[in-house]
């Protein structure tokens, strides 16, 4: 083999390491789903699927994947708008239950992302194989102690064992996939039938909830511009896009 071609067995390591961290975190998006994340200074935000790459006919979306411990929500429209306010609060409410009772996978995922692909290459670069092997004995402990603790409070959590028997199983097998443990956990405790207006009332600020309304009135002029669009769905985009100019007049 030339020696241009040769390329360092850790190196490798750590590039599949990444990539499947990335290929786990990565969220496929339909046209008319919304995710709504933490920002780095801790407002939330939201982004339509449109905004991300697409592949075969999804958006792909990766969400802050330097920070695993990221609140996302993904909502999709259209639904009915609930214009009740005591609503959107109960949705603010159930979010922040959710993050604090999770708090303890939060503290431990960023960790493990940082020991994994910055602390395991240190030990590798400056010390030598030795230490790259302590240091994967360290992530490996670090993943234990993880799903350890999320076992011990499945049942406060509400969480059936079907429920996440498979995320520990993968996270066993494939260590990177225990850096989402927080998100995949999250994601099924979280509300997921809430319209994303409603959530944007709940989560934005008013300038940030005008412009996703803006963004999908947008969305739905040109589906319904659309010539293969049947009459069901045109019928179904026009009441939602009825609600949300009355709801924008109000």
């Amino acid at each position: 083999m030339p020696e241009w071609l040769y390329v360092r067995p850790e190196a490798v390591l750590f590039a599949v390491a990444a990539a499947l961290y990335v290929h786990d975190m990565a969220t496929r998006l339909f046209a008319n789903e919304i995710v709504f994340c933490r920002s780095g200074r801790g407002a939330w935000i939201a982004k339509t699927a449109t905004r991300y790459p697409e592949f075969g006919q999804r958006y792909l979306a990766v969400v802050r994947p330097w920070r695993p411990d990221t609140t996302v929500l993904r909502a999709t429209w259209p639904r009915t708008v609930d214009s009740d306010t005591s609503g959107r609060l109960l949705l603010l409410d159930t979010v922040a239950d959710v993050e604090d009772r999770l708090r303890f996978l939060r503290y431990q995922c960023t960790p493990l992302l940082f020991t994994l692909f910055l602390g395991l290459p240190c030990a590798q670069a400056f010390y030598g194989p030795t230490a790259l092997l302590i240091g994967i004995a360290v992530v490996y402990l670090q993943a234990f102690v993880m799903m350890g603790s999320l076992v011990m409070k499945r049942s406060g959590l509400g969480l059936p064992w079907r429920s996440i028997g498979f995320i520990l199983f993968e996270s066993l097998v494939c260590i990177p996939y225990a850096i989402n443990l927080y998100r995949k956990v999250a994601d099924r405790l979280l509300p997921s039938d809430a319209d994303p207006i409603d959530f944007a009332a709940a989560l934005l600020d008013a300038q940030g909830a005008e412009a996703l309304r803006q963004e999908i009135l947008k969305s739905i002029d040109e589906r319904m511009a659309m010539a293969n669009a049947d009459g069901a769905k045109q019928e179904r985009l026009l009441k939602y896009r009825d609600r949300l100019l009355e709801q924008g007049a109000a």
